[in-house]
């Protein structure tokens, strides 16, 4: 008995089931009954209007209709377990298909289009609209496109994909989008193709999420907006030009390929996140900014090489550790801060090139022959040198604490091996190093070690007392150094 409960139950829910499909799509009809209904509405020039339909077959409008079709064509709220074939016709009116889903292969592929076409909340499975030219708007808002959707080649005035669904591969190829096209929150599941394609308008791609997206030598007339856009695999914009701004504030972009591409207007990354991004070779005649760019990890590159920038606004503590090395790209980048008055910015980015230019050029590693070796291991000394003294010239600070450390390390030698206490053999140090500057600062004082003259620790120590003077010369002068890089200039 319980097993028939269920049994019955199972069976009112299908029947239930069953009703509540055939309310929402209505009856169900052979695709051949329609078709002598569209031919006949064809031959009078009336509109094919078809609604709340279950449609079993092919749909092949093409076959039976002269190229010529001035009516409309609205087949809504249903759907076609067939393919539906409109290739190369010329509609001088509309064509709808909205909310009905197409079970196999939909072909608008060569086909001109006047009116409205309207395929909002359509499921395709593949489809096809490639070389096709839509005079109107066209509507694609929240179509869920399961296979494989082709527009390589077509012509767009307007058109909409807001929220639209791409489950395969989106091919756009080669498309001239002459009015306002839009692409908000998008979603491309595998690749999406704009190479090769012409935005007459503004491009508005902001909040889309991309896995592989490619949009090389491609055209953006006017704005091109990516914000908050997600690209999971890559963007690739090669050879591309943005006669707009190119916006692509806090998009997550995972590799991001701009080589060879053009910006005549402004180009915002602000806060975006990003892998790796190559810039190399691109042009930028306005500003370039990268204020707050996030990268997801600290091998991440971002490449400048040959890049021409008019400005570049974005603080090198957002760069710092992700410049790939190159020469012409970090001066270009010094001399980019100095401009704009961030002498900090200018100097730390020198900083890290030097020590970038040292380890790049004058490796120390297993395997290198001697020779190379050495020379290599002399060099990186006298450089570590340079570095540690005075930063390079960048770091006022480090001479002060380079000397004072040596002053502390000198007067241990006056302590121990002369009639000095701790405190008067630091003063005497101190005062020995500071002479250094050549009356500047204080005189030389007169020294001679209580030690009996002519011995062996009376002559170390007239020679530490002449070396701590020429040491506090040369850390004077580096202080200069540093001043006149980091505060005068």
């Amino acid at each position: 008995m319980p097993e028939l409960n269920k049994i019955l139950i199972i069976f009112i829910f299908l029947l239930s089931s069953s009703a509540s499909h055939a309310d929402e799509y209505g009856k169900s009809v052979q695709a051949f009954e329609v078709m002598k209904n569209v031919e006949s509405n064809l031959k009078t020039g009336k509109d094919i209007v078809l609604n709340n339909l279950i449609i079993d077959g092919d749909l092949n409008i093409n076959k039976i209709s002269p190229p010529q079709i001035n009516g409309d064509i609205k087949i809504e709220n249903s759907i076609i377990n067939g393919n539906v074939s409109l290739y190369g016709l010329n509609m001088s009116k509309s064509l709808s298909l909205y909310n009905t889903t197409i079970e196999q292969y939909l072909y608008v592929n060569n086909t001109r289009i006047k009116g409205i076409l309207n395929l909002c909340n359509a499921k395709l499975n593949k489809s096809s609209f490639e070389y096709s030219k839509f005079e109107s708007n066209a509507k694609f808002e929240d179509t869920i496109f399961h296979g494989n959707g082709k527009f390589s080649n077509a012509i767009f005035m307007d058109c909409d994909f807001i929220n639209a669904k791409f489950l395969k591969d989106a091919l756009f190829n080669n498309v001239s989008f002459r009015g306002l096209t839009k692409f908000e929150n998008a979603t491309f599941i595998v690749n999406a193709e704009f190479s090769k394609s012409r935005f007459g308008n503004m491009a508005l791609f902001n909040l889309a999420n991309f896995s592989e997206a490619k949009f090389e030598y491609s055209t953006f007339d006017f704005d091109a907006n990516f914000y908050n856009a997600s690209f999971l695999k890559s963007a690739v914009f090669d050879n591309s030009v943005f006669n707009g701004d190119a916006l692509f504030e806090k998009a997550n972009i995972s590799l991001a390929s701009f080589e060879k591409a053009t910006f005549r207007a402004e180009a915002y990354f602000f806060q975006t996140i990003f892998d790796d991004a190559h810039f190399n070779e691109a042009k930028v005649d306005r500003d370039l900014v990268f204020e707050g760019i996030k990268f997801r990890s600290p091998k991440s590159i971002i490449n400048l090489n040959n890049t021409r920038i008019e400005k570049l606004y974005g603080r090198w503590q957002f760069i710092r550790g992700h410049l790939e090395f190159n020469d012409e790209a970090y001066l270009h980048l010094i001399q980019n801060y100095k401009a704009l008055g961030l002498r900090i910015d200018a100097n730390d980015c020198y900083y890290e090139y030097r020590l970038a230019y040292e380890k790049r050029f004058f490796p120390i590693r297993r395997g290198l022959p001697l020779y190379p070796l050495s020379k290599n291991l002399v060099h990186r000394s006298i450089d570590a040198i340079n570095m540690l003294v005075y930063g390079y010239g960048v770091k006022p600070d480090r001479p002060f604490y380079f000397g004072s450390i040596m002053i502390i390390f000198i007067s241990f030698f006056y302590w121990k091996f002369d009639n000095f206490n701790f405190a008067k053999a630091l003063r005497f140090s101190a005062t020995v190093f500071l002479s250094g500057s050549g009356r500047l600062l204080v005189k030389t004082p007169n020294y001679k070690p209580s030690s009996k003259e002519g011995t062996l620790q009376a002559n170390i120590l007239e020679m530490i007392f002449t070396f701590e003077q020429l040491l506090g010369a040369s850390i004077f002068v580096a202080l200069l150094i540093g001043i006149n890089n980091t505060i005068l200039w």
